[in-house]
């Protein structure tokens, strides 16, 4: 027999611990039960790049009071395109992004060469589209 129940993050921490004080008031876990499964999906970031990850914790209980642990830890992997729209759509974003960067960079070459690349490169909107290029 599989008695299953789910605890949802956006719900509150009060609510969360009144449910799982009334399954364990109601004995949900007794002398007949074999095992427990916790399953979460956990977002580690550790790593540079956020990861999604699927975490399982399983307890086995044995009939000599013991309890026993397994777990697993399996990356989640997610698409990278939705579809050839998305493609298109970030193919535009790095051409529009290439010849902007050609474009601000010949203008500071211009002022390099008119020995102006100071007063060039110390305009506010000149800044900004240099740290807007550099940053993506």
């Amino acid at each position: 027999e599989l008695f299953e129940f789910f605890l949802f993050t956006g719900t509150p921490k009060a609510e969360l611990r009144e449910r799982l004080r009334y399954f364990r008031t109601r004995g949900w876990i007794d002398h007949f039960t074999d095992y427990m499964e916790i399953q979460f999906f956990l977002l580690n970031c550790e790593l540079g790049r956020c990861r999604l990850e699927q975490v399982t914790i399983i307890f086995r209980f044995s009939q000599g009071g013991g309890i026993y642990y397994k777990r697993t830890l399996y990356p989640v992997f997610l698409e990278w395109f939705a579809g050839s729209m998305n493609m298109a759509i970030d193919a535009a974003f790095g051409v529009v992004w290439f010849v902007s960067s050609v474009f601000r960079f010949m203008l500071a070459w211009r002022a390099f060469l008119r020995a102006e690349l100071v007063s060039h490169l110390t305009q506010p909107l000149v800044m900004f589209e240099f740290l807007v290029v550099i940053m993506g």
